[in-house]
């Protein structure tokens, strides 16, 4: 199975390199260098090369103060690049996996989210992540799937527990 990692540089996408590859999938990484996901052309040319069974998105925007600072630059990424990965998906036959976040809903309750808990977002980044999903929704609703995630724990990158640790 053929599956194409959009943001492979990051966090997310590198760590997932990791495990897929012991898994013996052909994974085709793109870093934000190799595939700007706000470019539906860009994206449209890299599935056609590919050709994968499977998009994931590990792309985002994902500093949640700087986010209220640049609304747009926020909203461009995880909004318009999520609808171009939708569109590419939908129009090749691939199957989308995207990450989402809990920062769509409000935070304000003491017990676990469930998948149609209201969503209610209180920041631009949870906003710009709802965003995302309901272009999903809209795009390519059968053939998609989001992942809502807290955390991210890997050994690449900035995360909670690397700073608890230093």
């Amino acid at each position: 199975m053929k599956l194409l990692i959009a943001g492979a540089d990051g966090q997310l996408g590198r760590s997932l390199q990791e495990v897929l590859r012991l898994k013996d999938f052909e994974v085709q990484p793109r870093t934000r260098q190799d595939l700007d996901i706000t470019d539906l052309t860009a994206i449209k040319k890299a599935a056609l090369e590919s050709n994968p069974d499977v998009i994931i998105n590990a792309a985002a925007y994902t500093n949640v103060e700087q986010a209220e600072l640049e609304p747009k630059k926020a909203f461009l990424i995880n909004e318009a690049g999520v609808r171009n990965l939708a569109i590419v998906a939908r129009e090749t036959g691939s199957k989308l996996i995207h990450f989402s976040t809990d920062y769509v809903f409000s935070g304000l309750r003491n017990t676990p989210w469930k998948v149609d808990s209201e969503t209610k977002p209180l920041s631009v980044y949870g906003k710009s992540k709802l965003a995302g999903e309901r272009i999903i929704e809209r795009e390519n609703p059968e053939n998609s799937i989001i992942i809502r995630t807290s955390w991210l724990y890997s050994p690449h990158g900035k995360n909670f527990f690397k700073t608890i640790l230093r």
